[in-house]
């Protein structure tokens, strides 16, 4: 396909193939065995492209740097949507059955004609469509997954069974799934007919809830073994001096016990009990033979001994559930966000856990060094925990400037081994444009006033605590119509006007959109917007005052019927202003088109 030799990324479905440049800018073209097709046209001028995303007869969906989320359906023939309503985006997934995506917080949303969160979990680090189900990787390395339940409305997300099992990779496919589990193994993922022993398996990707979910490995025949009783542990993991660990209470995944072995440190080892006779790290060994189910454990874990005290564990989100961060590890990145939202502040939730034999007390909590990121906490200071138990940390971090600014937050407690305990944070402020749209190409009522709305289309949704300013141009001389709504009045049929808007937030950043208005005849009066919600579609009409009007639709333009109006009123009245409104249900998967008429 041409001779361009600077092709970073491409994805394709039905719909259409997109690609990335090395440059950042976007390139589509659509499907079809006729060659004369396979040429790609750049969509739009941006160069902060990212990546993209596409399976089967879904859409192709592209995202930016800066994580604005767009859907081509068909492109060049139509413009590329913007998925509303959040510009950060860490990943998305695409299926003709839904589309699901990771923003940069780590939470799980459906995308489709809704915008939903999936779930509570705020960890997840990869998602995977498929035609009827999806998969999706969280941050201590689980497999969870759902059906898509029509419309994209999924289903879940649960845990395969042995939630234990770890894994680093899984993709969702039309019938079949596929997973790579922690230890290099393949997997196919699904429901299956009947059990491996009985002969090859027949997997279904579809997740019926009548059948538990299975995994069968491929090549090798075994089963990873390993340790699960220290899953969600502290690393090193503390104990107190004189505890003691039955071999039998060291729970591998096969359910059978582990030989312990002392490498080191103040520990013994006698008639099958580990005790921690003194302060100071121990290193034990745990090992286990394989058989033709399991394969061999080896593994090494570092404990450390000392006196009965507190010790404090950090968990990323609300639940003790995901494994704890390690102090001072890897810095939060909280990617772009802009002014408006940074000055509102974003929450990050953490789960402090007193792994200890002591109450831990949380003293205080202080930034390391002044910074433009500056946060509060809740709860601030002196909260107890018991032993075993957990306290949720809410912290609220604000910026009022632009720019990448760093913090790092420390959390004063009595647990003497830990000193404070270091949560670092980076985030980057910057602006980004709102995206203006006139709308699309529309036919008036020839010589009837009607109503322009910039800001019925125009999205900002960087910046939703902003207001934009708009401005038309109407008749070519620049734009000198401030305001969103402006009047326009196309004498006869068939005449045309060009209209162009601008929009611009308070930072003067703005973006430009045009529309064609033509004049047609007076007795079919089309809305002059539309807009869609998850379960209604929404038009607005232009009319007299106080006259009654009938709403009509149509699949064909041929054929018309009345539309059904959702509320409780079924007359429909133009207001003092000459504009009514009209709400109905969508028609599913078909076009379809809408025109008013006056009730005489």
């Amino acid at each position: 396909m041409g001779t361009d030799t600077d092709w970073a990324k491409i994805s394709s479905s039905s719909a259409g193939s997109a690609a990335i440049k090395t440059d950042g800018s976007l390139w589509a073209w659509g499907n079809s065995q006729d060659a004369a097709h396979w040429v790609p046209s750049r969509v739009g001028a941006r160069n902060d492209w990212r990546d993209l995303s596409a399976v089967g007869l879904g859409p192709v969906l592209a995202w930016t740097s800066g994580g604005a989320a767009f859907v081509l359906d068909g492109y060049p023939r139509q413009p590329p949507r913007t998925l509303p309503p959040f510009s950060d985006w860490e990943s998305l997934s695409a299926s003709s059955a839904g589309t699901l995506g990771i923003r940069k917080d780590g939470t799980l949303w459906s995308l489709w004609f809704s915008n939903e969160r999936v779930g509570a979990a705020n960890d997840w680090v990869a998602v995977s469509t498929g035609r009827t189900a999806y998969l999706g990787l969280r941050a201590d390395g689980s497999l969870w997954g759902g059906g898509l339940l029509g419309y994209g409305y999924p289903a879940g997300p649960f845990p395969f069974p042995d939630p234990g099992m770890r894994w680093k990779m899984a993709h969702a496919g039309f019938t079949l799934a596929s997973a790579i589990s922690a230890d290099g193994g393949l997997w196919i993922v699904g429901t299956a007919d009947f059990r491996p022993a009985e002969g090859t398996p027949r997997f279904d990707f579809s997740f019926d809830q009548s059948r538990d979910p299975a995994v069968y490995r491929l090549a090798p025949d075994y089963f990873p073994q390993r340790l699960t009783f220290l899953d969600h542990r502290e690393r090193p993991v503390p104990v107190t001096i004189g505890a003691t660990l039955p071999v039998g209470a060291a729970e591998c995944a096969s359910g059978m016990p582990p030989e312990i072995t002392v490498l080191s440190g103040p520990a013994t080892v006698e008639n099958g009990v580990l005790t921690f006779t003194g302060e100071g790290a121990v290193e034990i060994r745990f090992t286990r033979p394989g058989d033709d189910t399991w394969s061999e454990l080896a593994e090494t874990v570092t404990f450390h001994s000392g006196p009965p005290a507190p010790e404090i564990a950090v968990h990323d989100g609300p639940s003790a559930a995901t494994a704890p961060r390690q102090n001072n590890g890897a810095v939060t990145d909280l990617w772009f966000r802009t002014k408006a939202v940074a000055s509102a502040g974003l929450v990050r939730s953490f789960t402090l856990e007193n792994t200890g034999a002591l109450p831990l007390t949380l003293t205080g909590i202080t930034a390391e060094a002044p910074s433009p990121l500056t946060f509060t906490a809740a709860p601030v200071t002196a909260a107890i925990i018991a032993p075993g138990a957990n306290l949720t940390l809410a912290l609220t971090l604000s910026a009022a400037e632009y720019g990448t600014h760093s913090l790092t937050v420390l959390l004063h407690t009595n647990d003497a081994d830990e000193g404070v305990y270091r949560l670092p944070f980076t985030i980057t402020v910057e602006n980004t444009p709102p995206v203006a749209s006139a709308g699309p190409d529309r036919v008036l009522p020839a010589g009837r006033a009607v109503r322009l709305d910039g800001a019925f289309f125009t999205s900002d949704v960087n910046q939703p605590a902003r207001e934009l300013t708009y401005a038309w141009d109407l008749d070519g001389s620049g734009f000198t119509k401030e305001g969103a709504e402006q009047m326009v009045t196309l004498a006869a049929p068939g005449d045309t006007l060009t209209a162009k808007l601008r929009a611009r937030d308070d930072d003067g950043a703005e973006s430009f959109d045009e529309c064609l208005l033509t004049a047609g005849p007076e007795d079919m009066i089309p809305p002059t917007a539309i807009r869609l919600t998850p379960t209604l579609v929404e038009l607005t009409f232009p009319g007299e005052p106080g006259a009654g009007y009938n709403v009509w639709t149509s699949t064909n333009l041929q054929q018309w019927r009345a539309a059904r109006f959702y509320g409780p009123d079924y007359q429909v009245t133009a207001g003092a202003d000459g504009f009514f409104q009209f709400k109905t249900w969508p028609s599913g998967n078909e076009s379809q088109f809408f025109r008013a008429s006056r009730n005489e």
